[in-house]
């Protein structure tokens, strides 16, 4: 998704939204990738499946 998109969606700031992105990069959740002038996001899956594994297994059982 554009970036731009996903302020537009989410309602924030231009520097808040940069914040987060720039966090879930650093820890592999996300990745960017330059097309011209629009900047992408792209879900990491691998790494929010292994998120929601390990949430399943350890925080949700009953």
């Amino acid at each position: 998704m554009v970036v731009g998109d996903i302020q537009r969606h989410l309602d924030v700031s231009a520097p808040n939204l940069s914040h987060h992105i720039h966090r879930l990069i650093a820890v592999g959740l996300i990745r960017q990738e330059r097309d011209g002038r629009s900047l992408y996001c792209y879900a990491e899956l691998d790494a929010l499946r292994e998120i929601m594994n390990f949430l399943e297994a350890e925080c949700c059982t009953l």
